[in-house]
C-alpha cells in the first residue's frame, strides 16, 4: 500500500512539474493527478483483497503494478519535459481513461460477488464459494482475463511511449514520432482564469494577526516570536479577512522558518493575493484524495448550505476516501478530511449540534470560484450553459436534460460517475448510465422512480429526498453496492420494498420521520448499517425489535418507536443496545395514547439499557409507575452503570411516574428537560444525589457539586409539583456548588408550585409561566441574582410586583416581559436604579396596573415598548425635565381602554422611533405630537380611537414613512381637521401603503393623496364620496386598490383614466351598494364594469369576477357593442346629412 501511495504522490508531483512552465498554476486547474492516483489505488488495494481466489488475474494485476512502477521511475526526470507539456497531457488523459476502465472492470467483479452472496442468503442453503464450481471459475476467468490483459497492454504501451519520449529527449532526438498538436488548442480547456475581482472584507492589522494566531493554534508564549512575521504578512495581504483565515490554517503547527518562507515568498506579492494563497493552500493539502474531496464541493450550487454527513457519504461513493486505510473506517477518514478543510478555512462553519460538532458548512464565494475552476474540466454544474470539451466529463449537475447534456450522458456514459438532477429523469437515459456512482434527485419534480433504476448496478449513493414518490421500485433492491439511501421528506412514501434486505452494503439510511413508516422484514441483514434515525417496531407487519441486535455498527442517533409492541424485558434485550458503543443519541418512545391490557413498560425499559458512551437520552410516553434502576441511578457512583457522558436528557409525558431520577452528579449534563410528569410532586434531595446521609465527610462535601455543567433546565406541565427543594436540604454547604453553570431556566405550567431554590449564580434567561404563587419567582429573583439578561413572567396570578432590587442588581437585563399577571399593580416597587441596558419592555394583560412610574424615563437604552390589554392605565407620566426615550424604535399601545393621554413631549422625545402603533384606545383624547423631528418613522398606525379629536402634525417631515394606517377616529371630527394632518404629504416619496378610514359624512378624499406617485397599495373605508376623483389616475404606481363600505359611491372615473393605472392588478370593492347596482348594468357601454374590465383581478363583495376567459368574453362583447353603436351613430349621421342634402337640393330647384 505504501508503494501505491508513493506512486500516487509521484504522479501528482509529475503533473505539477510538467505544467509549471506552461502556466504558473496549470497543475491546479487540471485537477487530474489526484483523480488518477485515487483510481489506481482503488484498483490495487481493492483488487488484491477481492481477487485472491483467482491467481491468474492476480498475476495480470502485478504486471499493471510493474508498468506503473516504471512510469513512476521515469517521471522523476522532468527537466526535459517542460516544453512538451501537451504530449504528457495527452498521456495523462490516456492514463485517466485507462484508470476508469480498470475501475469499471473491478466494479463488475465486485458486483458479481455481491450478487452471489445475496442469492446464497435468499436460498437459505449452506453458503458456498463463488468459485467452488469449476464452470463458474472458468466463466469468470473468460470474462475477466481479457479485460485485465487489455488494460495491462494499454498501460505498457503508454509506458513505452513515455520512456521513448524521454530517451529521445535525453539524446537530443526529435519528437517527430509523436503527433503534432496545437498547444493552445489542446490545453486550452485546462486553463482557467483564477483572477478574482470581488471586493473582499478587510480588517485591521491587529485583528488580522489575532485571526492568524487563533487559526494557527499559536499559544501566547510562542506568539511573541511570531508576531512581527504575522503583522508583516497582514500588511502584505492588505488586511483581507479571508487571507488571514486561509493563512492561519496553512501555518497551523508550523515552525518559524515556514512562517518566514511564507512572508518572503512571491505569493504575497501577487496582485491577486487571495487566488495565490488559495493555490498555495491547495498544494499543501496532505493527500490527493483530500484535494479531490475539496474540488467536489463545487458540485453544489453557490452559497449552498452543505450537510456534513451528506458530503462525507458522497465522497465515499465517489471513491475519494483512501481505501488503503480500511473500508470499515471510511466515515472516520471522511470526517477527518472534513475537519481538515474546516481548519484550512476552505469550508466555513454554518451550524453545530448540541455536542459542539459541526453539522453544516458552506464555501466562501471566492473559495467556491477556486474549487469550481479546479473541477470545471470534468464537471458540468448548474451554473454552466455549455461545455466545449466533454472528454473528461465525469460529473453532471443539471436542472433538466437538454439535447447537449443527453449527448454527453450517452457519449461519456462509461465514465460518468455523478448526476445531480432537478427535474424528471427519462427512463431510457438510465439505461446508459451503467457505471453511475451517485444519483441525486433531491427536490426533483418527480412522483415516480423508473423501474430501470435497478440497472444502475454500481450506484452507491441515491438521494430522493423531498420528492413526491409514493414507492421505490422493487428493482432498486438489485443495487447491491448501494451505501447511502436518502429519502428525507418523502411524505407520500410509507414503506420500503420487500427485498430491501438485499442491500447488504447499505451503511446509511436517512428517511422521513413517520411513526407509521413500515420497516421491512429481516432488517437485521443490513449488518453494515451505521445511520438509522428511526426504527418502528412492527406487530403484524414489520420487524420485531430483535432485528436491531445485528446492527452493531449503528452510530449517531437512534429513535425506537412503538415500544408498546415489545412484550417484556427479554424481548427488549434482544435489541442489544448495550452492544452499540457508537450510538450518541437514543430516543425511546412508546405510543402516546392510553392502551388496554397489562403494562410492562418498566420491564421493557429495563431491557433497553444503553452503552455508557451515550450523549443524549430521551424517554417519551413511558407509562410505567417508576423508572428502572439504570435510569434512576444513571449518575450514582456504584450504580449499575453510570451514564457519565450524557450531555442532554429529556423525560416527557411519563404520566405515572412519581419520582424523577437522580441526575445531579452527571458531570457533562448541559441540557435537561422534564415535561409532563403529571404525578411528580417534589424535587427533593434524590434529584441531586441518591446516597446522601449524615455519615458524609466534610471532605466529600467540600469537593462534590451538583449539576456542574448544566446550562439549560426546563420544567414544564407538572400539575402536581408542589416543592422544588434546593441542595441545602442535603447540606447547607452544597448550595453554593449547585447550578453554578445554569444560564437558562424555564418553569412553565406548574400551577401548584410553592418553592424553588434561591441560588443561580450564572442565570441569564428566566421564564416563569402559569404558576399561581409568586414565591418561586421571588425565591429565584432574590438579591443574590445579578446575571439576568432576559426575564419573561406570564400568568403568575399572585404577583403584585417584581422583587424590589431585581432591576437594580441585574445591570445587564435587556429584555423584560410581563403578561397576564392580573394582580400586578407595579412593575417594581421602586424603579430607581433600573437597568441602564434594558432594551425591550412588554406589558400585556395586566388589568390592575394603573400607571408607569416617572422613573421609566431613565430607560435610556429602551428600543421597544409595548403596552397591550391594560385597561386601568390612564396616563403616561409627564417628562418633568427627564430625557424621555431617545433610543426607542418601536412603540405599541393596544387596547388600553382607560388611556386618556399620551403627552406630545413624550412622543417627540423619541428621536429614533421607527414604528408607532396606537390602536383600540376608546377613551384616548390627547394625541397630537409634531413629527418634525421624527423622520425615522417608517410605519404608523393610529386606528380605532373613537374619542380622538386632534390630529398629529408634521407628516411631511416623515421622509422614511412607508406604511400609514389612519382611522376611524371621532365621529365629531370635521373633514378639514382630518385633512390638515396630510399637509406636505406630497413629499413622502417612500410611502407605498396607505389605509384610511373616514366618516360617512365626509364627501371628499384628502387631495394631497394625488401626489403619492410611489404608492402601491391604497385602502379606503367608510368615506361618503359619490365619485372616485379623477386625480386617482395620478397614482401611477398603484398595484392594489380597495374600496370598502363607501355607501354613496356610484361610479369610477372614466375608462381612459382607469386604463391609465398601468400597474393596477387588483381591485376589491365591498359594501358599496350603489356602485354594485350600476356594476350589473353590463349591457351598457358606460357601465362601471366596462371601466374596470381590463384589470387582472377584480373582487366584488367577496366574489372574484376576474376569470380571464369570462373577462375576455365580456370585454370583447363590450368592445363590439361599443363599435356597433358607434357605427350605427355614424350611419345615422350620414343618413341625416344625405337627407339634408336632398332637402336643400329640392328647395333650390323649386
Amino acid at each position: 500500500m505504501a508503494e501505491n501511495l508513493l506512486m500516487s504522490a509521484s504522479v501528482e508531483v509529475l503533473l505539477q512539474k510538467i505544467f509549471s512552465v506552461t502556466t504558473e498554476n496549470i497543475n491546479l486547474v487540471f485537477g487530474g493527478p489526484q483523480e488518477i492516483s485515487c483510481l489506481m489505488e482503488n484498483w490495487f488495494s481493492r483488487s488484491s483483497e477481492e481477487t485472491n481466489v483467482v491467481q491468474d488475474i492476480r498475476q495480470e494485476l502485478e504486471k499493471l503494478k510493474g508498468s506503473l512502477s516504471n512510469i513512476q521511475a521515469v517521471s522523476q526526470d522532468n527537466l526535459r519535459l517542460q516544453d512538451k507539456a501537451v504530449i504528457v497531457t495527452l498521456w495523462l488523459q490516456k492514463l485517466s481513461d485507462l484508470a476508469d476502465d480498470a475501475d469499471n472492470a473491478l466494479a463488475e467483479f465486485g458486483y458479481q460477488i455481491l450478487q452471489h452472496e445475496v442469492e446464497m442468503l435468499n436460498q437459505e442453503k449452506p453458503k458456498v464459494s463463488l468459485f467452488s464450481c469449476h464452470s463458474d471459475k472458468k466463466a469468470f476467468r473468460q470474462e475477466m482475463m481479457p479485460k485485465a490483459r487489455g488494460i495491462s497492454n494499454k498501460l505498457e504501451m503508454i509506458n513505452k511511449e513515455v520512456k521513448d519520449f524521454l530517451a529521445s529527449e535525453k539524446y537530443g532526438a526529435t519528437t517527430a514520432s509523436f503527433p503534432q498538436v496545437d498547444v493552445v488548442q489542446e490545453v486550452g480547456f485546462l486553463i482557467a482564469d483564477l483572477k478574482i475581482t470581488e471586493n473582499e472584507e478587510k480588517t485591521s492589522i491587529e485583528n488580522f494577526w489575532s485571526i492568524i494566531k487563533e487559526k494557527a493554534g499559536v499559544s501566547d508564549e510562542i506568539a511573541i516570536g511570531l508576531e512581527d512575521i504575522g503583522r508583516h504578512i497582514a500588511e502584505k495581504c492588505q488586511g483581507l479577512s479571508l487571507a488571514a483565515n486561509l493563512l492561519g490554517g496553512l501555518l497551523q503547527n508550523k515552525r518559524r522558518d515556514f512562517w518566514l518562507s511564507i512572508l518572503e515568498s512571491e505569493v504575497l506579492d501577487k496582485e491577486d493575493v487571495i487566488s495565490a494563497i488559495l493555490k498555495l493552500c491547495f498544494e499543501n493539502l496532505p493527500s490527493p484524495f483530500l484535494k479531490r474531496c475539496f474540488a467536489f464541493c463545487s458540485m453544489f450550487p453557490r452559497n449552498s448550505v452543505i450537510e456534513r454527513d451528506q458530503l462525507v457519504q458522497l465522497w465515499m461513493a465517489e471513491g475519494f476516501i483512501d481505501p488503503g486505510l480500511g473500508i470499515s473506517v471510511m466515515e472516520e477518514i471522511g470526517n477527518q478530511y472534513f475537519d481538515t478543510l474546516l481548519q484550512n478555512s476552505l469550508l466555513e462553519i454554518v451550524s453545530k449540534d448540541n455536542f459542539n460538532k459541526v453539522t453544516h458548512c458552506k464555501m466562501h464565494n471566492l473559495v467556491y470560484d477556486f474549487a469550481y475552476s479546479l473541477s470545471s474540466f470534468e464537471s458540468i454544474t448548474f451554473c454552466e450553459s455549455d461545455q466545449d470539451d466533454i472528454r473528461q466529463i465525469q460529473h453532471l449537475a443539471l436542472e433538466s436534460f437538454t439535447e447537449e447534456t443527453m449527448k454527453i450522458a450517452k457519449e461519456k456514459a462509461r465514465y460518468l460517475r455523478t448526476l445531480f438532477l432537478k427535474n424528471n429523469l427519462p427512463d431510457n437515459n438510465l439505461l446508459n448510465l451503467n457505471f453511475l456512482h451517485v444519483l441525486n434527485l433531491c427536490d426533483a419534480d418527480i412522483a415516480e422512480l423508473p423501474a430501470s433504476i435497478g440497472k444502475l448496478r454500481h450506484l452507491e449513493h441515491l438521494d430522493l429526498s423531498r420528492t413526491k414518490i409514493k414507492s421505490i421500485p422493487d428493482s432498486a433492491c438489485n443495487l447491491y453496492k448501494l451505501k447511502t439511501l436518502r429519502i428525507i421528506g418523502c411524505e407520500s412514501l410509507k414503506e420500503l420494498p420487500k427485498d430491501f434486505k438485499n442491500l447488504l452494503c447499505l451503511r446509511h439510511l436517512h428517511f422521513y420521520y413517520d411513526e407509521f413508516f413500515s420497516m421491512p422484514y429481516e432488517f437485521g441483514r443490513l449488518s453494515h448499517l451505521q445511520t438509522l434515525p428511526i426504527y418502528n417496531v412492527g406487530e403484524k407487519c414489520g420487524p420485531p425489535i430483535g432485528e436491531l441486535k445485528h446492527l452493531k455498527d449503528l452510530k449517531g442517533k437512534l429513535e425506537i418507536r412503538n415500544l408498546d409492541l415489545v412484550k417484556d424485558k427479554k424481548e427488549a434485550e434482544q435489541a442489544n443496545l448495550f452492544g452499540k458503543p457508537n450510538l450518541q443519541e437514543l430516543e425511546l418512545r412508546w405510543i402516546y395514547f392510553l392502551r388496554e391490557g397489562p403494562n410492562n413498560d418498566e420491564n421493557v425499559l429495563e431491557g433497553l439499557e444503553p452503552y455508557h458512551n451515550l450523549k443524549s437520552l430521551r424517554i417519551e410516553y413511558f407509562k410505567g409507575d417508576r423508572f428502572p434502576s439504570w435510569v434512576m441511578k444513571m449518575s450514582v457512583k456504584g450504580g449499575s452503570l453510570p451514564l457519565n457522558n450524557l450531555v442532554e436528557i429529556k423525560l416527557q409525558r411519563c404520566t405515572r411516574c412519581k419520582e424523577i431520577p437522580t441526575l445531579g452528579s452527571l458531570p457533562l449534563l448541559q441540557n435537561l428537560e422534564i415535561l409532563e410528569l403529571s404525578k411528580v410532586s417534589c424535587f427533593g434531595s434524590w434529584f441531586y444525589s441518591a446516597n446522601r446521609s449524615d455519615t458524609n465527610t466534610s471532605e466529600t462535601q467540600a469537593t462534590e457539586s451538583f449539576f456542574p455543567a448544566l446550562k439549560s433546565l426546563t420544567i414544564n406541565n407538572m400539575p402536581s409539583l408542589l416543592d422544588w427543594k434546593g441542595p441545602e436540604e442535603i447540606s447547607a454547604s452544597y448550595e453554593a456548588k449547585t447550578f453554578h453553570s445554569l444560564e437558562r431556566l424555564f418553569l412553565r405550567w406548574s400551577p401548584k408550585l410553592m418553592t424553588a431554590p434561591s441560588h443561580f449564580p450564572a442565570l441569564k434567561v428566566l421564564r416563569v409561566e402559569s404558576i399561581k404563587s409568586s414565591s418561586p419567582l421571588e425565591s429565584i429573583c432574590n438579591s443574590k441574582l445579578t446575571t439576568l439578561t432576559s426575564l419573561h413572567v406570564e400568568d403568575v396570578q399572585e404577583l403584585t410586583s417584581l422583587p424590589d432590587e431585581l432591576l437594580e442588581n441585574n445591570t445587564n437585563l435587556s429584555h423584560l416581559c410581563i403578561i397576564k399577571c392580573h394582580s400586578l399593580t407595579h412593575i417594581v416597587p421602586h424603579m430607581s436604579g433600573c437597568s441602564a441596558v434594558l432594551q425591550e419592555l412588554v406589558i400585556k394583560e395586566c388589568g390592575a396596573l394603573q400607571e408607569f412610574p416617572p422613573e421609566i424615563y431613565s430607560l435610556k437604552s429602551l428600543k421597544r415598548l409595548e403596552v397591550s390589554y391594560c385597561p386601568s392605565i390612564k396616563l403616561f407620566p409627564n417628562l418633568n425635565g427627564q430625557g424621555g426615550f431617545p433610543s426607542l424604535q418601536s412603540l405599541k399601545v393596544f387596547i388600553c381602554q382607560g388611556l386618556i393621554s399620551v403627552p406630545s413631549e413624550v412622543l417627540e422625545s423619541c428621536k429614533s422611533l421607527q414604528s408607532l402603533r396606537v390602536t383600540d384606545c376608546e377613551n384616548l383624547i390627547e394625541f397630537s405630537p409634531n413629527f418634525q423631528q421624527m423622520s425615522n418613522i417608517s410605519f404608523m398606525e393610529i386606528t380605532s380611537c373613537p374619542k380622538l379629536n386632534t390630529m398629529p402634525k408634521g407628516f411631511g417631515a416623515l421622509s422614511n414613512l412607508a406604511d400609514l394606517e389612519m382611522g376611524p377616529l371621532s365621529n365629531s371630527m370635521e373633514f378639514e381637521t382630518f385633512q390638515t394632518c396630510f399637509t406636505g404629504l406630497q413629499q413622502l416619496s417612500s410611502l407605498v401603503s396607505l389605509f384610511l378610514v373616514g366618516q360617512h359624512h365626509w364627501n371628499s378624499l384628502p387631495e394631497e393623496l394625488q401626489h403619492l406617485t410611489a404608492l402601491k397599495e391604497m385602502t379606503l373605508y367608510d368615506f361618503g364620496i359619490e365619485v372616485l376623483p379623477d386625480w386617482i389616475g395620478n397614482l401611477s404606481s398603484i398595484q392594489k386598490l380597495g374600496i370598502f363600505n363607501c355607501r354613496k359611491l356610484e361610479s369610477f372615473p372614466s375608462r381612459e383614466i382607469m386604463e391609465g393605472l398601468k400597474n393596477l392588478e387588483k381591485l376589491e370593492v365591498e359594501d358599496c351598494n350603489l356602485l354594485a347596482r350600476k356594476w350589473m348594468l353590463q349591457n351598457e357601454p358606460d357601465s362601471e364594469w366596462f371601466k374596470v374590465s381590463h384589470i387582472k383581478k377584480v373582487i366584488l363583495d367577496f366574489e372574484e369576477v376576474s376569470d380571464p376567459i369570462i373577462w375576455n368574453m365580456i370585454h370583447r362583447m363590450m368592445e363590439k357593442r361599443m363599435q356597433k353603436r358607434n357605427n350605427e351613430e355614424k350611419k345615422k349621421k350620414k343618413k341625416t346629412k344625405k337627407t339634408k342634402k336632398k332637402t336643400n337640393s329640392s328647395t333650390s330647384t323649386s
